[in-house]
């Protein structure tokens, strides 16, 4: 390949000029990482879509500072488990006692929303029991003075009420069920404030409510409770535990990666320099990797974590593969030099070729607009970059120069075992290394004698996987990225398994230049009239506490029903409401300007969260309907997304005919389906992308080299199929698509199309140099596949170590990837020696050399044989094709898993 001719030049004539530039280059990058490292933390906000629903919550974020965060703190009954119960008086006192702390905190107090800032049992009942018991003291003396069977029926009593019982029922665990009066655990809700303080930017908003919510814990871990046990589940601690198991993660696994490797390659080389030289320019990629990302800027992710790892098992594979070529070419020829060329003309080409089409895979994700992919694919496409020409340049330059002054001190430069091992002949070979040698060359006399039928079996098979890959689910958890085992991880998924209690507001975001019309409240009431006729198990909490906007608090400020109860209620305003509903339908019809400006003087913190003034035109330009809702973990998110868009049409209706400017569904769950579809559609779009450029560029390469379209064909028809088998496996391994797997595909394609790319490269050349096609595919399988084989056991070694994980993410990524390996191994050793032996015979003449054989003579191509091989491969194609354009469609119907713990913004 001429592209390479300058790097073979300076790597035979001038290898210590290409080694220094190397290590320059490497301490250049070293100094740049240092200069400017990376910035620590992870935005989840970075993987939200560029998408109408974040405009509407960041606007939302924007216009109404008030909106609160919570901080959970789930609340254990610190007693014998078969006595446990949270409904008593001395653990009510103790929960009083905690709060009391919490607000005597001078940082956590200022920060406390309007109120008193705590959402839990005893406030919740104390009005029920007296009404006139607000303050802490109050509270404490009140609980004092009930017994705990009394506490339990004003508990029954609570459940009964339409509004509150509902959510009273919540912040219990669910054992209440089988024992109405009894209940181990409970929430409490710490509300914070989240406004951003004069002269504060976003970023030091949310440090400060980190702070904050470090400063809770604090608290609550030096709160001395006897019937108490408290634990806090809040954005800065899920965040810090998660940075720390990666950390762990990468600190502990890369290091095991790393030993395994030396082993394997121990055990490939049998040489200390050769091992060395692999090490050596390994360390120097990942160098090179660091200095990139500090340069462009790029900022920590949970999928940065893999990046090392991922380009260890690549850099190796590429040492390998020019380290075995070398040897190959010096036990045949003894010229050092011409061997160090050979490694780098033949082996290089064939790893270029691969390395830019893995590239591809890792760039494709740049169709993504969620930030991390993008980032995740230019990092490890840089380090593609870096590797390969770190590995082509340094590895034989080095060779040449350790190789020289052993020979010139008269030294072998391969030991006797090395030297038959270089040779490849089976009858030199004992042992373990014959019998793999004969296992690979099983694949050779498939082909030879039943390629047809081979091919056949893997068909059906593939059809089977298909299937399979269609009923794959999506999920996003950002508690996965926490450490299993920890107390905070068993106490989340503790909550997630044990209440019905939901955190999740979905909101309809109104905007115009003036919604105190008739027409605006009206669309706004059959919305929430639709809302409230759904399911409670996705909409909870009507009325009240679950379905809260301007129009609703109007009419309760004008409904005297609960007056007697301690319900909005104000005489003057429900005058001015009823004579302002001229046809007496509930919604007023004049004077809707006056009311809203009576509602925001008198009654500004029912409204902070739902509208908002102009203060220049003095117009109502945002409403908000707040809805509470229950997606099972985001397990029926998508289901809710639909209802709300459904039932919105009124308020759709009035955007489309330009009464309102904006009417849209938002808020995190909403958020959450969204990015989760978009993840599913980056997928899609990066295979897509992917297998077309990869396609194209290796056709045009065979057909350029070989003059032969088929050959590209059959180099990616193996990966595609590879695809199909590992999307089918995650089925059958019980995996999900998430934020790490969704990747899968692109990987899948990157790296097995360079085992696919080394056994075509080396059957042409073969066949150039034999024109035997049974003597070119057994040499193919036998020495392609032995460098194969280690490039392979060693990538899926790197992989497989991060089945360790404490991580479940980085577990199943790492599980898949090493099973791609393996499968892209095996079908380039197994399967596509027969598409190559079928193509081969198509194009063949009779009892004569091959036709690549003769280089001055084009390749002459039987039409019927050779016609019908490249329609059997464009056909599986288009079905391809046709499968990939379902899956995205059924996917987007798909039974989605989200958890929003740890995604909440305070920003």
């Amino acid at each position: 390949m001429k592209l390479l001719n300058p790097i073979n030049e300076i790597v035979t004539k001038k290898p210590f000029v290409a080694v220094s530039a190397i290590v320059i280059v490497t301490i250049m990058m070293m100094a740049i990482s240092i200069a400017k490292p990376q910035e620590q933390g992870m935005d989840d906000k970075a993987w939200l879509p560029d998408h109408e629903t974040l405009a509407a919550m960041e606007d939302v974020e924007d216009t109404f500072p008030s909106r609160t965060n919570n901080v959970v703190i789930l609340l254990h009954a610190n007693t014998p488990e078969n006595q446990s119960n949270v409904l008593t008086t001395s653990f009510m006192i103790e929960l009083l006692e905690l709060e009391w702390a919490l607000s005597n905190d001078t940082e956590i107090s200022s920060t406390l929303a309007a109120g008193q800032g705590f959402v839990s049992l005893p406030h919740l009942l104390s009005p029920i029991i007296d009404y006139n018991a607000t303050t802490f003291a109050q509270l404490i003396e009140l609980y004092s003075n009930i017994t705990d069977t009394e506490l339990q029926q004003y508990f029954t009593m609570a459940q009964s009420i339409p509004e509150l019982g509902k959510f009273v029922t919540s912040l219990v665990s669910t054992d209440v069920e089988d024992h109405p009066t009894r209940a181990e655990t409970t929430i409490l809700l710490v509300q914070l404030n989240t406004v951003k303080l004069s002269g504060e930017s976003s970023e030091d908003r949310k440090e400060r409510i980190t702070e904050i919510e470090e400063k809770i814990d604090e608290v609550v871990v030096d709160q001395e409770s006897v019937h108490v046990r408290p634990m806090v589940i809040s954005n800065a601690k899920i965040n810090a535990e998660s940075i720390e198991a990666d950390e762990k993660t990468l600190s502990t696994l890369l290091p095991i990666a790393f030993g395994f490797i030396i082993i394997i390659l121990w055990v490939t080389f049998r040489s200390i320099s050769d091992l060395l030289l692999s090490l050596t320019a390994l360390i120097f990629t990942l160098i090179w990797v660091q200095g990139f990302s500090s340069m462009i800027g790029f900022s920590p992710s949970a999928m940065s974590t893999i990046v090392p790892i991922l380009l260890v098992g690549l850099g190796v594979d590429y040492g390998i593969h020019l380290t075995m070529r070398y040897r190959e070419s010096l036990v045949t020829d003894s010229n050092i030099k011409k061997a160090a060329g050979i490694s780098v003309l033949s082996a290089g080409a064939a790893l270029l070729l691969a390395a830019f089409t893995d590239m591809v895979g890792f760039l494709s994700n740049g169709s993504s607009s969620i930030e991390p992919l993008k980032e995740f694919g230019v990092t490890v496409a840089l380090g593609i970059f870096a590797a390969y020409i770190i590995y082509v340049i340094f590895v034989p330059a080095s060779r040449v120069i350790l190789d020289s002054r052993r020979l010139a001190k008269g030294k072998p430069l391969l030991s006797s075992a090395n030297m038959a091992r270089a040779l490849k002949k089976n009858t030199e070979l004992k042992g373990i290394q014959a019998r793999a040698a004969k296992v690979m060359d099983l694949g050779a006399s498939i082909a030879l004698v039943r390629p047809k039928t081979a091919m056949t079996f893997i068909g059906v098979i593939t059809l089977v996987m298909l299937l399979l890959a269609t009923q794959v689910t999506s999920s996003f958890n950002m508690t996965d990225f926490l450490a299993q085992g920890t107390d905070l991880t068993e106490e989340i998924t503790y909550m997630d398994e044990n209440f019905q209690f939901s955190d999740e507001t979905a909101i309809v975001y109104i905007k115009g230049d003036d919604l105190a019309t008739s027409e605006v409240l009206s669309a706004i009431d059959a919305t929430q009239k639709n809302i409230a006729e759904q399911d409670g198990a996705l909409i909870l909490y009507r009325g009240g506490r679950g379905l809260t906007s301007p129009l609703i608090t109007m009419q309760d400020l004008a409904d005297d029903s609960d007056a007697d109860q301690g319900g909005l209620y104000d005489s003057d305003f429900a005058r001015l409401y009823q004579e302002s509903d001229v046809d007496n339908d509930g919604i007023p019809d004049e004077n809707i300007q006056a009311l809203l400006d009576q509602l925001t003087a008198n009654y500004p913190g029912l409204v902070s969260d739902s509208l908002l003034r102009n203060e220049k035109t003095g117009m109502y330009t945002v409403m908000l309907i707040n809805i509470k809702v229950n997606t099972n973990n985001m397990e029926n998110a998508a289901d809710v997304h639909d209802l709300l868009k459904d039932e919105t049409a009124p308020l759709e209706s009035l955007e489309d005919d330009g009464t309102i400017d904006r009417s849209v569904v938002s808020g995190e769950p909403i958020l959450m389906d969204v990015m989760l579809t978009t993840i599913n559609e980056s997928m899609i779009m990066s295979i897509l992308i992917t297998i077309v450029i990869s396609a194209l560029v290796v056709t045009f390469v065979f057909y350029f080299s070989c003059r032969s379209t088929v050959l590209g064909l059959i180099t990616i028809l193996p990966v595609v199929l590879v695809l199909v088998w590992i999307m089918g496996s995650m089925f059958l391994l019980g995996m999900h698509l998430n934020i790490l797997t969704i990747i899968i595909g692109a990987i899948t394609i990157g790296l097995g199309i360079t085992y696919a790319i080394h056994v075509t490269h080396r059957f042409t050349e073969e066949l150039e140099e034999h024109g035997d096609i049974e003597k070119a595919v057994h040499n193919t399988v036998v020495h392609t596949g032995n460098a194969l084989f280690g490039a392979a056991l060693t990538t899926m070694v790197g992989f497989g170590i991060l089945a360790l994980s404490p991580q479940v993410p980085m577990q199943q990524f790492g599980t898949l990837t090493a099973l791609t390996i393996l499968y892209s191994y095996a079908f380039s050793v197994y399967v596509q020696p027969s598409l190559l032996v079928m193509w081969a015979r198509a194009t063949s003449v009779a009892d004569q050399p091959h036709p690549l054989s003769q280089r001055d003579s084009p390749l002459t191509k039987p039409k019927p044989a050779g016609i019908s091989l490249a329609r059997t491969i464009s056909r599986a194609f288009s079905i391809f094709g046709i499968f990939m354009v379902w899956f995205s469609v059924w996917n987007e119907k798909d039974n989605n898993t989200v958890d929003m713990t740890g995604l909440k913004k305070n920003d």
